[in-house]
């Protein structure tokens, strides 16, 4: 059989076989995405093929369809560090699957605000001030950990994910910002319990989509007006506002009542707000996309 049908072969059952796993629930969809960097494999495995036909050795044209599951492969096991500077890559003594890395987010440009996107199946994440510049994290898995930094016109971005087949297995991600920089925060996870303690960052905007578990925000005076969205399923949402703060609850009402701690409120047809809310000294909008399980306000 020629090296190219072998070859076409292999690039169908690959994709058949990742989409299984994809729908199984064994990979997420950034898979594809890393998939999709190693492209010139093909032009390479093209390149054997022609050369093979026209030389005395035509068997180095199996090389290509090798080359082609080994990318496969590499998206799915690879080492997965794509950017970022790097400050330490250690496995666990106890357990070898496991891998502890440490990173520092820095870009080369002048940072006027940032964002940042986590994205954790299962475990623990916990968000906090202490960092300097961009901030740094420590995140703990037992699968790749992929992370990106870009900077432009004084726009940050910060991505940290964790991807593979290992998804399923509780990682630990601690993430400390600089409590100078005005912050959005796009926090994800499938099953976690999530801790931010926002009280001295510059939060500026914060979207939760958590599908289960303990999440628990403590959000400051960094910004007159701050805003939420929340999409948190079956998850348990405490949220922690400084004395005084308006708080104003939009969008698909939680199924059971919320609870409001020592914050007066008045009811509408699509949203509740505190008394006074428009004289707050802060104010937070809640924007609940999805109904939620449970939902509590508590003053500090």
């Amino acid at each position: 059989m020629r090296p190219s049908k072998i070859r076409t072969g292999v690039i169908f059952i690959g994709i058949g076989i990742a989409w299984l796993l994809y729908n199984l629930d064994r990979l997420d969809g950034w898979y594809f995405a890393d998939l999709l960097r190693l492209w010139p494999v093909l032009l390479v495995a093209i390149g054997l093929e022609i050369i093979a036909r026209h030389s005395k050795n035509p068997g180095l044209g199996y090389l290509s369809p090798v080359l082609i599951a080994g990318a496969f492969v590499f998206a799915a096991y690879g080492d997965g560090r794509w950017g970022g500077n790097w400050i330490r890559f250690s496995f666990d003594d106890d357990d070898p699957r496991v891998r502890t890395i440490e990173q520092t987010f820095e870009t080369d440009g002048t940072v006027e605000e940032a964002r940042y996107y986590i994205d954790l199946y299962n475990g623990e994440l916990t968000v906090g001030g202490g960092g300097e510049g961009l901030g740094h994290g420590s995140f703990t898995s037992y699968d790749r950990i992929r992370t990106s930094i870009s900077e432009n016109d004084g726009q940050a971005v910060v991505r940290v994910r964790q991807s593979g087949p290992a998804r399923h297995e509780n990682s630990d991600f601690e993430v400390f910002l600089s409590p100078d920089i005005p912050l959005t925060l796009d926090l994800k996870a499938r099953e976690a319990d999530v801790r931010v303690n926002g009280e001295y960052l510059k939060v500026q905007k914060i979207y939760l989509e958590i599908d289960a578990g303990d999440v628990r925000v403590t959000l400051g005076r960094g910004y007159e007006s701050v805003w939420a969205s929340l999409s948190t399923g079956d998850a348990r949402v405490n949220l922690r506002l400084p004395s005084g703060a308006g708080v104003r609850l939009l969008g698909l009402l939680p199924e059971e009542d919320v609870e409001w701690g020592d914050l007066r409120v008045i009811r509408g047809d699509s949203a509740v707000q505190t008394e006074g809310y428009d004289d707050a000294p802060v104010k937070f909008t809640f924007q609940v996309e999805e109904p939620v399980r449970q939902l509590s306000f508590v003053t500090y």
